[in-house]
């Protein structure tokens, strides 16, 4: 007897369309039994697929049952283990069975249009769970069906009485059969008679179930006009049953498809209906009047070796009727020597939330895997068996990679130095020891990322020991520990950069929001020089512009102020005559007569124009009067700086250009003679270097070796470094080895390209600090960073012991747990160790006695 149950107490719930396609094909269910296979999750939980329910029709939907109710699957391979069946209505039937007896079903799939191939021939796919817990499609084992006749899968029957299912296709257009008899998983056409007076005549389906739990399949016939006849199977013949013998007589499959299978786990066999909607209609069996088997669903769990785990296998086991259910056994000792005990999870007088701890097996080396099996019971008795597949993965220390980085050596770094490290077993990290102190003195503190109450983002906050002026590979050491405290070393390698030159933001730039600004309206280019024009003893600020003349900025008490007119001592200067532009300049007492001289570059005249200075006038001295001796062409866009370059007490000048081409004149009693090639100590340089265009050189001894070496800056915004090696042998430093710390490009968008250069103690602390003029006409302030009390050849110092060596070793720290206990007793023996001091003191007393009597 069925009896139709309302849908909301049913797990089919969440069964919902598709709809019927053009009026003539239903959804239809099928059921793939995966009963436990390892290795499936469901949604991120510790969930086995037990059941899953498939419907083919216009899109293909998969359900897996969870907690009482079919879920939808979604499409990922991680959580579906059909995701490889395709999706969508292809005009096919299909079969499920467990056909080769491993635990789990099988899927038999016609096509009458197509399949996974993109042509339109029939085909059949054999779909078969792999290791991994996903169906696969594997050799089809029908090799000699006629796929060009319409023959599709019709039913799974056992046609040979060997308790197990064979296949039986049919043409659907002359209603032939062909058979296929399985032999453990293998197919061979079988010639035999399978039906045995069942008549084929407006078949429309055979559902072979084991209806009398006898262990053989019997068959329930469906004809193409929704009636059901049944066969029981016995000794080897189907024999038909009639009236109440045949408890399926009274369902009707009109406009319906249907699937056969004990749904509510009470040993009957229950009906399982789709509607023209794709809803479900679900009519129990009340054949056996009783409890339903709890529906347990194994479970899987993964955990480090030497580690416990509480495992909730109650949480996806569920009882048909809402009936509790409680563990009534486990095993408590594993086939790997585990132990399995009870947690009651603080409520001792509530068995129903119960669970179990895994305690992994001692002596774990490398991963494995374990299982126990655990039974529930529901409050009518009955029970089940579930299997809790382990994962023991061996909890290995974690792998620190070492750090690599530079550090200015004016500045401190926050070190992320748990970014590259790694645990094998995925568990977090945290710093859990580091040496304080770098082998060449620097300091390293913990920093806690603004977090204090998470560890795993912690990072180290390194500064080198002050007054280092040269390139030192230091390093320290840190150790991390994961969750299971095993604990790792790794080695911070620093390397201390040392920079001359630091580039002041707006705030600290004295020259900020000066303009070289022209007459003609353009505030293009800025040549600074940085001199003491007005004799006061602090350094002034004098730049070439565009219109070729000479911008006088002066310094009081550190604040720069442009003169005009008669205030400013150079405002008749202009290069190249009256139609010189792009102006640059050095001034400096050029002929030793105690005041400063100009010397002044521009871009269209063939050689450098020279101003003398007679007690604050400037005359120009011109063709033979000109001091300045060129021994060949002058190439455009001269740009000039002053500078003791050969050591004689006299000023010299070094030039650069548009070509890429420095020229040193060498001060001869105040004529500047223009070296030759074979003399000029840049000809290296020029040009097979490439120091740019619009070369501005600035001479100043950034390796403090005594020599004079070069900074070059270019219209490319790049500031050159170059190291004296001896007349004539320069190398360019860059990256770290650059004199800035790293490699220099003033402005990457080149809007303030063209930078020109001039050293002065602008701070007035002893060291030339550094102003380089941009295209846009203003000035950029660049400090000078020397430290006060530099440190010459520093030594490394030893490494401290006891950071590295305790700190690798994470196990001991549970044996020691123990030790402490023995130094609690080993202080009570010398509790009673003084009392025979007391009485030591008494016998002096009774000493003294005898005197008295005498």
């Amino acid at each position: 007897m069925f009896e139709l149950q309302n849908p909301s107490n049913t797990p089919f719930t969440n069964v919902d369309g598709p709809n019927r396609f053009d009026g003539t094909v239903l959804a239809t269910p099928y059921l793939l039994s995966i009963n436990g296979q390892p290795g499936l999750f469901i949604n991120g939980q510790k969930t086995i697929v037990l059941d899953v329910l498939v419907r083919f029709a216009i899109d293909t939907e998969f359900y897996f049952f969870e907690s009482g109710q079919y879920q939808v699957l979604s499409d990922d391979l991680s959580t579906n283990p059909i995701f490889s069946i395709p999706k969508g209505w292809l005009g096919g039937e299909a079969t499920t069975a467990d056909f080769d007896g491993d635990g789990s079903d099988e899927l038999i799939w016609t096509y009458f249009n197509g399949g996974l191939t993109t042509t339109a021939d029939p085909q059949v796919d054999y779909f078969k769970l792999n290791d991994n817990g996903v169906y696969e499609r594997v050799n089809v084992p029908f090799d000699d069906l006629d796929l060009s006749s319409d023959f599709h899968v019709h039913a799974a029957i056992d046609v040979d009485f060997d308790n197990d299912l064979d296949i039986v296709f049919e043409n659907s257009a002359t209603e032939e059969i062909q058979i296929y008899q399985n032999d453990g998983g293998n197919f061979s056409s079988f010639l035999g008679d399978i039906f045995f007076g069942i008549p084929l005549d407006n078949l429309e389906n055979i559902h072979s179930v084991d209806d009398d739990n006898d262990g053989d399949f019997d068959v329930i016939v469906e004809d193409s006009f929704g009636n059901f006849s049944f066969y029981v199977n016995q000794n080897g013949a189907y024999i038909q049953q009639f009236g109440d013998n045949n408890p399926y007589g009274n369902l009707d499959a009109t406009d319906l498809n249907v699937s056969f299978y004990d749904v509510d786990r009470d040993r009957d066999i229950d009906a399982l209906f789709l509607d023209e909607d794709g809803k479900a209609i679900y009519y129990e069996n009340l054949k056996i009047d009783g409890n339903k088997i709890p529906f347990v669903i194994d479970d899987r769990a993964q955990i480090l070796s030497d580690t416990s785990e509480t495992i909730d296998v109650l949480i996806n086991d569920w009882e048909w009727d809402g009936e509790n259910l409680e563990i009534t056994n486990f095993e408590t000792i594993t086939a790997q020597g585990a132990t399995v005990s009870l947690d009651n999870n603080s409520t001792p007088n509530n068995l129903s939330d119960d669970r179990l701890i895994y305690t992994s097996p001692p002596g774990i080396t490398t991963d494995s895997t374990d299982s126990f099996t655990y039974t529930i019971q529901d409050t009518a008795g009955n029970e089940a068996t579930g299997t809790v597949e382990i994962e023991i993965d061996f909890d290995e220390p974690p792998n620190p990679e070492d750090d690599n980085v530079d550090v200015f050596a004016d500045d401190s770094k926050t070190i992320d130095v748990l970014l590259n490290d790694s645990e094998p077993n995925s568990q977090p990290l945290t710093i859990t020891n580091f040496d304080t102190n770098s082998i060449f003195g620097g300091t390293i503190a913990l920093n806690d990322n603004d977090t204090p109450d998470d560890l795993q983002d912690d990072r180290l906050t390194y500064t080198p020991l002050s007054g280092i002026i040269e390139k030192i590979e230091d390093s320290f050491t840190y150790t991390v520990s994961d969750d299971t405290g095993n604990m790792t070393t790794a080695t911070v390698n620093v390397t201390i950069v040392p920079r001359l030159f630091v580039r002041q933001p707006e705030s600290n730039n004295p020259f900020a929001g000066l303009d070289a600004g022209t007459t003609n309206g353009s505030t293009d280019f800025s040549t600074p020089i940085l001199v003491d024009v007005d004799n006061d003893n602090d350094l002034d600020l004098v730049s070439g512009n565009q219109d070729g003349k000479a911008v006088y900025f002066r310094n009081d008490n550190g604040t720069f102020n442009q003169q005009i007119g008669n205030d400013n001592p150079f405002d008749n200067i202009q290069v190249g005559g009256s139609l010189g532009t792009y102006s640059s300049f050095a001034i400096a007492d050029f002929d030793g007569d105690g005041d400063k001289d100009i010397v002044g570059g521009d871009r269209d005249s063939l050689g450098y124009d020279y101003w003398q200075n007679d007690n604050g006038e400037y005359t120009k001295l011109t063709d033979a009067s000109n001091p300045i001796k060129v021994e060949s062409f002058t190439p455009s866009y001269s740009l000039v700086t002053a500078t003791d370059w050969d050591k004689d007490g006299d000023i010299d000048l070094v030039t650069g250009n548009e070509i890429r081409y420095l020229r040193l004149f060498v001060n001869q009693n105040g004529i500047l003679q223009e070296v030759s090639n074979e003399n000029n100590p840049f000809q290296s340089l020029n040009p097979e270097q490439n120091l740019g265009n619009h070369i501005s050189p600035a001479i100043i001894d950034f390796d403090r070796d005594g020599d004079l070496d070069l900074l070059a800056g270019n219209d490319n915004g790049e500031i050159l470094a170059y190291r004296n090696d001896g007349f004539n042998l320069w190398t360019q430093l860059t990256g770290s080895d650059h004199p800035f710390g790293e490699d220099i490009d003033v402005d990457p968008s080149n809007f303030i390209e063209r930078t020109t250069l001039t050293l002065g103690d602008v701070d007035r602390d002893g060291d030339d600090d550094l102003v380089t003029g941009t295209r846009d006409g203003s000035f950029l302030y660049w400090e000078n960073i020397t430290p006060a009390n530099p440190i010459i050849n520093p030594q490394p110092q030893p490494r401290p012991e006891p950071t590295p060596e305790p700190t690798p070793t994470p196990e001991p720290p549970e044996p020691p747990a123990p030790t402490p206990e023995p130094p609690t007793p080993t202080p009570e023996p010398p509790a009673p160790t003084p009392e025979p001091p007391a009485p030591t003191p008494e016998p002096p007393a009774p000493t003294p006695e005898p005197p008295t009597p005498t």
